[in-house]
């Protein structure tokens, strides 16, 4: 569409209208990129998403533009019915006024006459009859439920500029199904998944570092496995190979397969698979938050309580038998760390105890 003919026909409102417009289609491009990334049978590459967000973005700006075109030419439309009425409520006074008091002011007659001219036969009319005419008027009828105009003389309809319908307000049973398919939507969201399934694993190589045994030796190596690549199919049970082990490095899967043969970890492998572990789990959590919190503002934005929507798979450490942690000390990592010491090592933390 011409910018100039968009300008002209909205005037003053021209700018914030292409604003509006403009931040419609970021806002499109966003969600539309947000849910192409999401999971999908189909891979899809990042030109792919992107060039979807942008065609998301342009059809967004397109169709909000044509929507200020229609209302502008709406409010157009309203306003030419408005002046033809004023124009008629005029002539009609004017008219009026030429046969006030029985009288008829003929040179005032064939003023009305020569400026209205396409009115003439209004006029012979009103001279013929040689009395007051009833003025001709034009009845507007409006209707505040569709935000319209009637007009009964021409049968035009035109749409009050501006106007915004009422909105029922949702019932309970609504409000839930919004809550439950929002709910939905983030937690099938593939990094949200992933993240869980680490916690989970997380959560494990905590307390088999506590346990130091053969059993807990081998579900630490097997967690810290799946905290590494979430998506590997190694059975806890099984030994670890190139192609059940995902992208599990080699020097991990023969430390796995010796444990599982009985080999034993010493205090020092142990801790070192505590704090990879948590270092790991820590840069997984701090992209959890990031897409946590970008749902939680689009949950405010449509009015539903971000805490019902996004759930917490962050891992919560069960600290009732652990000392508090020393100073200088991460406190997500220090249950590892506690985990993996010797009971001697423990006991004098404890100061003998």
């Amino acid at each position: 569409m011409a910018t100039g003919y968009l300008q002209s026909l909205l005037g003053e409102d021209y700018e914030d209208t292409r604003q509006s417009a403009i931040n419609q289609g970021l806002l499109s491009a966003g969600l539309q990129g947000l849910m192409a990334s999401g999971p999908s049978l189909m891979p899809t590459s990042a030109g792919q998403i992107l060039g979807q967000a942008g065609m998301a973005g342009v059809q967004a700006y397109g169709g909000a533009m044509d929507q200020a075109e229609q209302q502008g030419i709406r409010r157009m439309e309203l306003n030419e019915v408005l002046r033809e009425k004023d124009a008629d409520d005029a002539f009609n006074i004017a008219l009026t006024k030429v046969f006030q008091g029985g009288k008829i002011d003929y040179n005032g007659l064939q003023k009305l006459a020569l400026i209205n001219p396409e009115r003439v036969g209004q006029v012979m009319t009103a001279l013929n009859a040689t009395k007051q005419p009833s003025a001709p008027s034009v009845k507007l009828q409006y209707d505040a439920k569709t935000g319209t105009v009637f007009n009964h003389r021409t049968g035009q309809v035109t749409t009050v500029d501006g106007f915004t319908p009422p909105v029922d307000k949702p019932t309970q049973k609504d409000i839930d199904k919004a809550i439950s398919d929002a709910r939905k939507e983030f937690t099938n969201l593939a990094p949200i998944k992933m993240f869980s399934d680490q916690s989970s694993s997380y959560g494990r190589i905590v307390a088999s570092a506590a346990d130091p045994s053969p059993a807990g030796d081998l579900a630490l190596i097997f967690n810290y496995m799946k905290v590494l690549d979430p998506g590997s199919a190694v059975r806890e049970t099984e030994f670890a190979n190139a192609q059940n082990a995902g992208s599990v490095p080699t020097r991990i899967r023969s430390l796995y397969n010796n444990v599982l043969e009985g080999t034993r970890l010493t205090p020092e492998q142990r801790a070192d698979f505590v704090n990879r572990g948590t270092r790991i789990y820590q840069d997984a959590e701090r992209q959890y938050k990031g897409l946590a919190e970008q749902y939680s503002d689009f949950a405010v934005q449509a009015g539903l309580p971000p805490e019902r929507i996004i759930p917490d798979f962050t891992y919560r450490p069960a600290t009732s038998n652990i000392p508090p942690a020393p100073e200088g000390v991460n406190s997500v990592e220090w249950p590892g760390l506690w985990g993996s010491m010797t009971p001697q090592e423990r006991k004098a933390f404890r100061g003998g105890k």
